[in-house]
């Protein structure tokens, strides 16, 4: 009978040679490779230099030889193991005789990324049944086809091909695979960890940390393996006790938009979220899981296995989103829209969509909780009707701070614009020379206040006849009021005092041939 591993060790000797390789042959076969070939070395004539300091390439090869077109053979993993693990570049060259005295097809498979990472999963699921020892005795089949074949059984094709696969630098190759090794396997993460809990209450601590709500969670037993191509190691790595867990830095699981809708036939309101969907939700009974979406406004935190469960939302503007000037009719409809969200019963469709694909889509019904933008809402409100009232048409943006801060100065003018006549009635301090007027009074009023990123002054005039008062001073019962003179300055634009002066000035002149003009400030405090 003759000896087919003889015969394709003998004949890849002789391609070697007749390539200018040197195949050394391993003395003792439990090594994994049958021969480690070193490649002459070359040198480029018109630049001598070039490859002084570069490796001479090395390979290790094991040879399998057949008489059959299988195309697969199985294959000790123990040797699979040291091919795949060893820094150089290593080959399984398949050898078909096909019966004949001769090779008749040559096939080179690399032990490249992809065999390597089907080798060493094996050996990991061997280590997890505890039989790493048994390497030796267990086999894995490996495959080979025409992409594999030489274009002729030859010594040059041999070479070709390796040099092909090593690429034209040997230390880069051996970094490059050695880097492969040491992460191969890790892409989904380097450890398991299981954790017990004292109480549920702790458990809601643990999901809510994980979608970003909570600093930290104190643990009752922590115990982590180490894992491997998703296989986790038979024994634990450490057991600790009484720990406190956190999760810092922690990103979001996708971006997108949520687009809500209270009414099918109406407009729908869109907002940039951000997804945390708690990485706890296939390891906790289904009653815990839960996904929030975040954004500048609230927080909308759900069962995303169970819709029908009652969800969590919160209007929760951030720091940032306070100070951040937005136009304000859209401001206005947007706090509008979530104080009706806010409403408890209202129902709300919901979809959330990535990259322009609806992710899900569900209803919502609000729990009902108090919405904390009452005021600045209300203070929005009447910046819009201030514009409306002196048609100022300029864009205006304004802030949930500056709402707040200017609330009172925007519903007095508010009020003053948009109140009934009869309505006003004004006190003024006693003053002898005001005693000695007979007329009807013309009040002058300069009333001013910043809507947003504009500042609006208003002179305005109500006319009344003075009445003494119990305090010696004068009430004005109004019976007229006229809107005279707007001014408008962008945020941080100066008006010079003699132009406010000069305008008082034309006021006093108009109204002075029939009323007697009364300043209702202090001119010197402009």
């Amino acid at each position: 009978m003759r000896d087919l591993g003889k015969m394709g060790e003998s004949f890849f000797s002789l391609w070697s040679s007749s390539a200018g390789m040197v195949a050394n042959p391993s003395q003792i076969d439990r090594d994994g490779w049958d021969f480690l070939v070193e490649f002459a070395g070359e040198s480029d004539p018109d630049d001598i230099l070039s490859g002084i300091h570069l490796s001479s390439f090395t390979c290790k090869v094991q040879i399998k030889s057949s008489d059959n077109q299988n195309r697969k053979l199985s294959i000790k993993l123990s040797n699979l193991h040291r091919l795949a693990t060893t820094p150089m570049p290593a080959f399984l060259v398949f050898i078909e005789f096909d019966g004949k005295e001769s090779a008749q097809r040559v096939f080179v498979r690399h032990v490249d990324h992809d065999l390597i990472r089907v080798i060493l999963s094996r050996v990991h699921d061997e280590e997890q049944r505890q039989e790493r020892h048994l390497l030796h005795k267990k086999r894995l089949t490996v495959s080979y086809d025409e992409s594999h074949m030489l274009p002729a059984v030859s010594g040059k094709a041999l070479a070709d091909s390796m040099r092909h696969h090593i690429g034209a630098d040997m230390a880069a190759y051996v970094a490059s695979k050695i880097d492969y090794l040491g992460m191969v396997g890790f892409e989904d993460g380097h450890a398991v960890v299981e954790f017990s809990s004292q109480n549920t209450e702790d458990v809601t601590k643990l999901i809510n940390m994980s979608l970003g709500l909570g600093d930290s969670v104190e643990i009752a037993e922590l115990v982590t393996y180490k894992k491997r191509f998703g296989k986790k190691s038979a024994l634990p790595h450490r057991n600790d006790h009484n720990v406190r867990l956190e999760m810092p830095h922690l990103e979001p699981t996708c971006q997108g938009l949520l687009r809500c809708r209270t009414d099918k036939l109406g407009p729908s309101h869109a907002f940039q979220v951000k997804m945390y969907s708690s990485p706890f939700n296939r390891s906790v009974p289904e009653h815990y899981r839960r996904t929030r979406l975040a954004c500048d406004f609230f927080d909308l935190i759900f069962n995303p296995f169970d819709l029908s469960q009652p969800l969590t939302f919160a209007t929760a503007p951030s720091a940032a989103l306070h100070a951040r000037q937005i136009e304000i009719r859209e401001l206005s409809r947007l706090l509008e829209f979530l104080s009706l969200l806010s409403t408890a019963g209202q129902r709300t469709r919901v979809e959330f969509l990535v990259d322009t694909k609806v992710l899900m889509t569900f209803n919502m019904t609000s729990p009902g909780m108090c919405f904390p933008l009452k005021e600045e809402l209300a203070a929005i409100e009447c910046g819009i009707r201030v514009l409306d009232k002196l048609r100022i048409m300029i864009p205006v943006h304004i802030s949930l701070d500056q709402a707040w801060h200017f609330a009172t100065r925007l519903g007095e003018m508010d009020k003053i614009l948009n109140t009934d006549v009869l309505s006003f009635k004004l006190d003024i301090p006693p003053s002898e020379q005001l005693a000695q007027l007979r007329r009807e009074w013309a009040c002058l009023h300069f009333l001013t206040t910043p809507v947003g990123n504009v500042w609006i002054g208003v002179f305005a005039i109500v006319i009344g006849k003075p009445l003494l008062n119990a305090d010696g001073g004068f009430t004005v019962y109004s019976t007229k009021k006229e809107l005279v003179k707007t001014v408008v300055r962008s945020d941080g634009e100066q008006i010079p005092r003699e132009d406010l002066m000069t305008a008082i000035d034309e006021i006093d002149a108009e109204y002075n041939a029939s009323y007697d003009v009364v300043l209702a400030f202090d001119p010197r405090d402009l």
